[in-house]
């Protein structure tokens, strides 16, 4: 009944509980694990709702490719601020 998208998406917001403290390594955890529950959210949304399989794995890709962007965004202010 259930994946491992469902356990990913349930573990990943455990582990998101005691990221709010402000140690780096934290904060980049955090937001590789919400960048994570995100991108598992919206693939269970889109294969639940769509039915078209051109247009799913459309959209599959990109949420890949919006993934890549944030953690490159973020990689990119890590950097700016030391």
């Amino acid at each position: 009944m259930y994946n491992y998208n469902w356990w990913l998406v349930r573990v990943s917001v455990l582990l998101l509980l005691p990221g709010f403290f402000y140690d780096i390594e934290i904060i980049i955890l955090t937001i590789s694990f919400l960048i994570l529950h995100l991108g598992f959210g919206l693939q269970t949304i889109f294969t639940d709702y769509f039915h078209n399989k051109l247009a799913k794995a459309s959209l599959f890709i990109l949420i890949r490719l919006i993934n890549f962007e944030f953690i490159r965004c973020f990689r990119s202010e890590e950097h700016t601020s030391e």
